[in-house]
């Protein structure tokens, strides 16, 4: 899923969080194949909402039309302040925290240049389908999922070592 790019950690977690190991990447409008690429979503991340790509996962068996999970990237110039709202955060990259039942975010450092000027971070964010997710599911679940796509992506915009993005997820901070 998401180009390649679960490690056997973020595999177990997609199928933890789903309940399922069958998943595809659904298809667009026109019936052809939306694959999610992490060269294509690198090279749009300065793009407008309408133009960056999503990585979009849906349960093989569920014919509801709605993606499980869905992630996406976009450049941010200033890294957030902490949350005033109730979140668990996480050890990870510059900042990074699960909310509620649905959402999974991370910032990290990791220079762009586009359109709209020069970012000095990445927002990657996940909302998950709580409908579609597993009872025992869980937000470190979410945040495997996400730092494995956000690892793939920051390699390739060549920020790898300054995103410090790990290859597992520790425990979190607050919760």
């Amino acid at each position: 899923m998401c180009d390649g790019t679960m490690t056997p950690a973020g595999a177990a977690a997609l199928e933890h969080l789903s309940g399922t190991d069958g998943f595809t990447e659904g298809d667009t409008a026109q019936g052809k194949p939306n694959t999610f690429s992490v060269s294509l979503a690198a090279s749009r991340i300065q793009s407008g909402f309408e133009n960056r790509i999503q990585c979009r996962v849906y349960k093989v068996k569920d014919k509801s039309g709605f993606p499980l999970l869905d992630i996406d990237f976009e450049p941010r110039k200033e890294k957030p302040g902490s949350s005033t709202n109730r979140v668990v955060t996480y050890p990870v990259a510059t900042y990074a925290y699960t909310n509620g039942e649905s959402g999974a975010y991370i910032y990290f450092a990791c220079p762009t240049e586009g359109d709209e000027g020069k970012g000095s971070f990445v927002k990657a964010s996940m909302f998950i389908n709580a409908g579609q997710a597993s009872a025992g599911s869980t937000g470190k679940d979410r945040m495997t999922v996400l730092n494995d796509v956000s690892r793939a992506v920051a390699r390739e915009l060549g920020c790898a070592a300054e995103a410090k993005l790990p290859t597992e997820i520790p425990e979190p901070l607050t919760g």
